[in-house]
């Protein structure tokens, strides 16, 4: 029986998570792009991964991973990621979901995902899906910049939905967006976003590698080592398709919430008089100069250039600590 969600439409975006989420608030009825999506949920981030059990061994990560549930917090929808141990069963829960027209996000490794054939793993792929085949053993999938829906076998979701990749491992994560507060105030709850981002950012922590601007400081300070580890092409190609390629709309998410700072000037108007959209376009700009260059090296004989990309980075972390704090002086 082939079941399919009633009045879902995809629409293609930049990033998995953002997608994702403006595509479920157009389906309540909620228009919000997603880059003002993106916005709520705090999105900016940054993660230094540096050890021999990762692939590669050095890595820059540029989103906050708590972008979703940051999200659903910001318009007063409890969330929390479940788990299902058991696989038959977490598709039965999903499909049941499905038959009651509500659509289910789910966390994913791209590796396993067919239309993606990649040769590398990702398991914080955030996809929806919105129907499924028990006659053929497909599921349908929304996901990011595809145009159309996407078919996936059963067999496939199974092994995406349960990837034990680092640094996470997937237990058939997901969540059903059964209903959305229909009265919340995007104003507050930019606001709230707005502080959150920048306080984020702003509090150097070592729980999950190197975070925040702190950690954009960090790798400044080690991109040398970089040359003498083995893998240092693929550390540096990886870094690069992080900052411009997988996802990020450009300029490691940085473009997208320049994106977000211009929408959301018509509810904050301090952000229109400071300026704030064009001062984060040029910090993307400079993530996207530090990409071309981390691209350039990959493509190198020899592991030269990380001097020049750790001078360049310290400017970011200069250019980004003053950004937030500056937007805390001016919202709070």
């Amino acid at each position: 029986m082939k079941k399919l969600i009633t009045h879902w439409k995809h629409t293609p975006g930049r990033h998995c998570g953002s997608t994702a989420l403006s595509n479920l608030m157009h389906f309540y009825g909620h228009p919000l792009s997603e880059a003002i999506c993106f916005g709520l949920g705090a999105g900016l981030g940054f993660f230094y991964l540096k050890g021999d059990y990762f692939n590669p061994t050095r890595a820059l990560m540029t989103r906050s991973a708590g972008l979703e549930p940051n999200f659903f917090e910001a318009i007063s929808v409890p969330f929390s990621w479940r788990e299902e141990a058991n696989n038959a069963k977490a598709l039965s829960i999903a499909q049941k979901f499905i038959d009651s027209n509500i659509p289910v996000m789910l966390q994913t490794d791209i590796y396993y995902i067919d239309y993606y054939n990649s040769k590398t793993h990702f398991n914080g792929h955030i996809v929806v899906l919105c129907g499924y085949d028990d006659e053929k053993g497909t599921a349908y999938i929304s996901d990011t910049h595809w145009n159309e829906i996407q078919e996936l076998p059963f067999s496939s979701l199974e092994k995406a939905r349960t990837s034990k990749s680092p640094p996470m491992v997937l237990e058939n994560n997901y969540f059903e967006v059964d209903k959305i507060n229909s009265s919340f105030d995007l104003k507050p709850a930019i606001r709230t976003a707005l502080i959150k981002q920048a306080e984020d950012m702003l509090a150097d922590s070592e729980a999950f590698g190197h975070y925040g601007v702190g950690g954009i400081t960090a790798v400044a300070d080690d991109f040398a080592t970089w040359a003498s580890v083995k893998d240092w092409k693929w550390a540096a190609r990886f870094s690069y398709q992080i900052i411009e390629k997988r996802g990020t709309g450009g300029g490691a998410f940085r473009l997208m919430y320049s994106e977000f700072l211009k929408e959301a000037e018509e509810y904050i108007k301090e952000l229109k008089s400071g300026e704030m959209s064009g001062k984060m376009r040029k910090i993307a700009d400079k993530w996207t100069k530090l990409a071309d260059l981390l691209k350039a090296i990959s493509e190198s004989e020899k592991a030269t250039g990380f001097d020049k990309a750790a001078t360049l980075i310290s400017e970011i972390a200069s250019l980004e600590k003053k950004f937030y704090k500056d937007i805390l002086m001016m919202i709070k």
